[in-house]
C-alpha cells in the first residue's frame, strides 16, 4: 500500500511538472513579438498618469509612443536586439535603454510581458493593438538623451 501511495505521488509530481512547461513559458521568436502593442498594466515605479504604445518592426527597429506627464505623446525611435532570452535596444541618438528585458508572449499571441533585468524588476504588460493614427500623426519626436522625462524602455 505504501509503495502505491509513493507511485501515485510520483505520478502526480510528473504530471504537475509537465503542466508547468506551458506555451506561455516558451522562448518567443522575434516573429512572435514584432508588431504593435499597447501598455495595459505596469508594475513598478511610474508617474500616476501615462499611456504608451510600442512598435517592434521586423527590420529590428522600434518606435515608442508615450504620454507621460504631458498633454501630447512623444515618440522615441531606435533599434532593438534579441538573443533568444533578452531584449535590449538603443535609441537613435545612441542612448541604450534603461534596462534589458526578459519577454514572454502568451499562447494566443495577444499579450506581451516585458520584465526589466534590474534589481527591482518592473513589469509591463502589453496587448496587441495598433497605434491610433491620431497618435502617430501628432506625436512629438524626442531624443532619449535630451528628455528629462522617464522613458518606459
Amino acid at each position: 500500500m505504501k509503495k502505491n501511495i509513493v507511485l501515485l505521488f510520483a505520478s502526480f509530481v510528473v504530471l504537475l511538472l509537465a503542466g508547468c512547461g506551458s506555451s506561455d513559458e516558451k522562448t518567443p521568436s522575434p516573429v512572435e513579438f514584432t508588431g504593435e502593442w499597447h501598455l495595459v498594466q505596469w508594475c513598478g515605479a511610474a508617474p500616476t498618469e501615462f499611456d504608451a504604445y510600442v512598435v517592434f518592426n521586423e527590420d529590428r527597429t522600434f518606435a515608442i509612443y508615450q504620454q507621460i506627464e504631458r498633454i501630447d505623446y512623444q515618440t522615441f525611435k531606435g533599434q532593438w536586439a534579441y538573443d533568444g532570452t533578452t531584449l535590449s535596444g538603443r535609441y537613435d541618438d545612441g542612448t541604450p535603454w534603461g534596462s534589458a528585458y526578459e519577454l514572454a508572449v502568451d499562447e494566443t499571441g495577444a499579450t506581451l510581458t516585458l520584465t526589466s533585468r534590474t534589481s527591482v524588476a518592473e513589469v509591463g504588460v502589453y496587448r496587441r493593438e495598433a497605434v491610433p493614427a491620431e497618435i502617430r500623426q501628432s506625436a512629438v519626436s524626442a531624443t532619449a538623451s535630451r528628455t528629462e522625462l522617464r522613458r518606459l524602455l
